[in-house]
């Protein structure tokens, strides 16, 4: 007698080992597996939200161009709220600093650092939230939607649910790049388990099924390298097509005003995206890991939540990354990040008695 439904997990085509670079952007969720995959690996192997905490799809589309070409980040992005702090509207809480060159400074060493790990990166892991976006009225250089309102008042922002189709589009204007510039890298897309209980069950359920669709149709659409490029191409190159022909900008200015003038809050625009027909000799390299699914069906008890009933809880946590990591760890990784936490269990340790004969 069984009293879960276990989720089965098919094998992935590769496996991470101790010299796998990973990149992990997206929801607080994402950040607990990063945590996880940062202590499990080498120092310096993984790269954990480099812009914060995201949620949104055409956030993290926007965060993964910049980190992928480097490209100079907007000065508008930057500005004093209310409490005195500097922020940026494209990162979380944790880049604010008491003046604006500080937290210039913060959010261009993280994106640095990110662009290093994602050159050398095997893994690339997304995790989706909502599609539930936060646009400035005020109009910026890159469009209007914030990866964080850092508490600024209310009527600065129109509440919009970002179409299917403008979702699938900017990624599908970025992928063909990302695929010739990093021709090494595998992207694991999940969606978050948290559930929006301020846009009622209902609405969060149709988001997350909205997630799930755009997930579902890059993973199947097969993103053609229509680009004239060989895997050998000059990275400069790609670098110079994509600002040139495919700006990245236009695109979240375009979807950004879409979406301000034709999906009102709750009222989204339905879908006619179609499954695609386009194909690539490149073979498949986007897959999808079932955190949701873990949690919502396999797990399935409010034992498994947070005392708020909407996050999922430590444990929870600890299982869905014990089922990651049997799926994705070759077994030379399962050793060296045992080996690791005992180092780490050791370092972390407090004596009693520091200066006893025994502890040296």
């Amino acid at each position: 007698m069984r009293f879960s439904t276990p989720i089965e997990i098919s094998p992935f085509p590769f496996q991470l080992t101790p010299q796998s670079h990973i990149v992990v952007l997206g929801s607080c969720f994402a950040e607990h597996i990063g945590q996880r995959l940062a202590c499990a690996l080498p120092p310096d192997r993984v790269s954990v939200n480099p812009f914060g905490v995201l949620y949104h799809p055409m956030v993290l589309a926007r965060a993964l161009a910049m980190i992928a070409f480097a490209h100079p980040l907007p000065e508008d992005i930057f500005f004093e709220g209310r409490d005195g702090l500097w922020h940026s509207w494209w990162h979380a809480g944790t880049f604010s600093a008491p003046t604006r060159e500080e937290c210039q400074r913060l959010v261009e060493a993280s994106l640095k650092q990110a662009h290093e790990v994602l050159q050398k990166a095997d893994l690339l892991i997304l995790t989706l939230s909502t599609d539930h976006g936060y646009y400035l009225k005020e109009k910026l250089s890159w469009g209007s939607l914030v990866a964080n309102c850092h508490k600024m008042p209310g009527n600065l922002f129109d509440e919009k649910v970002t179409s299917l189709d403008a979702s699938i589009g900017v990624w599908e204007s970025l992928l063909p790049f990302i695929k010739v510039r990093y021709p090494q890298l595998h992207i694991l897309w999940t969606v978050s388990p948290y559930r929006y209980a301020k846009h009622g069950m209902h609405e969060s359920q149709l988001s997350k099924a909205r997630l799930h669709l755009m997930i579902d149709h890059l993973i199947h659409a097969e993103i053609p390298i229509e680009n004239g490029f060989s895997q050998e191409a000059d990275s400069k190159e790609i670098t110079n097509e994509w600002e040139s022909r495919k700006k990245m900008s236009d695109i979240f200015e375009k979807t950004s005003e879409k979406n301000r003038q034709n999906t009102p809050k709750g009222k989204e625009k339905k879908s006619d995206v179609t499954t695609s027909s386009l194909s690539t000799s490149t073979g498949r390299w986007q897959y999808y890991f079932p955190a949701y699914e873990i949690l919502l069906d396999e797990l399935r008890d409010y034992r498994f939540f947070a005392p708020d009933m909407l996050h999922p809880s430590e444990q929870a946590v600890d299982y869905i990354w014990e089922k990651f990591r049997e799926t994705v760890f070759s077994s030379e990784l399962n050793d060296c990040a045992s080996h690791l936490y005992s180092i780490r269990q050791a370092l972390a340790h407090r004596p009693l008695h520091p200066e006893s004969e025994d502890y040296r």
